[in-house]
């Protein structure tokens, strides 16, 4: 009673005075009683009910023995809070505010969630052209082309100078020598150029299973492609 605490005193003295029976003097049940009597006016009554039966109710923050609900409560007069839950719903909030010999029926509603109706929309990964691997496809293809060109007219030239009377060895040999050289550089950059654009429609097309950009860079000692894919 010195705590405040009006209704955990007067469910003590009634279980006092429920255990002692007929032990108790007359004298002190009497006073008991009295007490009691005074308690009741510090004191109010709750009747909680609920639609879900295993929701767990706090008073005020706290838990409340779930024996408490099973029929009326008594709790300090006052201003208190009440809030059920229970897994699969959402949360009962009440306030109730109560004066001492006050008695109310609470009912704390509880709504189950419920899933979204309709099709979930899944959101589409945008799709972004691998611009640098066919920059490089480009570069390659172009080298490509001149390389096809200076071969075709060296092949020219070679063929004027071996239907030349006048021509010598060595500059048929040199051009021939030319020749070869731009006919190789030519499927070399027409291989790597097709390497290069399938990898590119293939990082503008394909899944993507990185994080990391890819990149393609291209030095005199080659092509060098980085990233995951």
């Amino acid at each position: 009673m010195q705590l405040g605490r009006y209704a955990d005193a007067a469910r003590t003295l009634e279980q006092y005075v429920h255990d002692g029976g007929s032990a108790i003097a007359p004298s002190r049940r009497a006073e008991v009683n009295k007490t009691l009597g005074e308690l009741k006016f510090r004191t109010a009554i709750i009747e909680i009910s609920l639609n879900v039966p295993r929701a767990e109710v706090m008073l005020d923050g706290k838990p409340l023995d779930p024996a408490r609900l099973a029929g009326p409560t008594v709790i300090d007069a006052g201003e208190h809070t009440l809030r059920a839950t229970a897994p699969g719903y959402s949360a009962s909030d009440r306030t109730v505010t109560l004066a001492g010999g006050d008695r109310a029926a609470v009912r704390l509603e509880l709504v189950a969630f419920t899933l979204p109706h309709g099709p979930v929309e899944t959101a589409q990964r945008s799709r972004s052209v691998f611009w640098p691997g066919f920059v490089a496809t480009g570069a390659l293809a172009a080298g490509a082309i001149v390389s096809g060109a200076v071969m075709l007219s060296l092949d020219a030239h070679l063929s004027t100078l071996k239907n030349t009377p006048g021509s010598s060895e060595a500059e048929r040999t040199s051009t021939a020598d030319n020749h070869n050289t731009a006919a190789l550089v030519a499927d070399i950059l027409t291989g790597l150029a097709v390497v290069t654009g399938g990898v590119s429609i293939y990082l503008t097309l394909g899944p993507d299973h990185s994080s990391k950009t890819p990149s393609v860079a291209v030095g005199p000692q080659g092509i060098v492609l980085s990233g995951s894919f």
